[in-house]
């Protein structure tokens, strides 16, 4: 059944996703940013997705924690060609550039990667059936896990109840997906670095 699950998901001839999808992100059951991508073109042909997150974790008043990502991603024909973003983790600053296959990153330079990757944005449906994924800060290949734990029902920010499919990652990157039946990213999940819950919750 699974198997059959996965081939129904992605055989579909043209992902489906609306022009934006926007989350609430949530720590301890509170507000600590938002999260989001911008579609523009479709998967099957040329696509660019904007993405953008501003999460800040305060102590009453004070921030102890800071991340501010910045993204664009440049796909032709379900291949990622181009990705550029800027990232201040906790007063950190990365940097990713790549064309092609060529990075430029803040961790080096490398003149090519052996084969095109899905990035860890996690919006695409592809990251279900892959054993490697491209660190979106820096460009190191990170390889992780897949499980499949059936489908859950997934409550959006209005309330609103949706069917999705759980998949459990773990690896090189540990997270909780569910997609929905228009393979649309619809709640992410995992640990933060002091063990609490970090949510990603769709805003609709």
């Amino acid at each position: 059944m699974k198997n059959l699950f996965l081939i129904f998901m992605l055989g579909i001839a043209s992902y489906t996703y609306s022009q934006s999808l926007d989350y609430v992100v949530e720590r301890k059951g509170k507000q600590i940013g938002t999260h989001s991508f911008n579609f523009n073109g479709t998967q099957n042909d040329d696509m660019s997705v904007q993405i953008s997150t501003d999460v800040v974790v305060k102590l009453g008043f004070i921030p102890v924690y800071k991340f501010i990502h910045e993204a664009t991603e440049i796909w032709k024909k379900g291949i990622l060609i181009g990705y550029d973003s800027t990232t201040n983790d906790n007063g950190t600053d990365k940097f990713l550039r790549l064309h092609d296959t060529s990075i430029h990153s803040s961790r080096g330079d490398f003149s090519s990667l052996e084969k095109t990757y899905i990035p860890a944005s996690l919006w695409n449906i592809s990251t279900i059936q892959t054993a490697e994924l491209m660190n979106t800060l820096d460009g190191s290949i990170m390889n992780i896990e897949i499980e499949d734990l059936g489908e859950e029902d997934i409550q959006t920010t209005g309330k609103k109840i949706l069917k999705a499919r759980h998949f459990s990652m773990t690896g090189d990157l540990a997270r909780e997906l569910w997609y929905d039946s228009h393979n649309r990213l619809v709640h992410v999940q995992f640990l933060g670095d002091d063990g609490s819950i970090i949510d990603y919750i769709l805003d609709e």
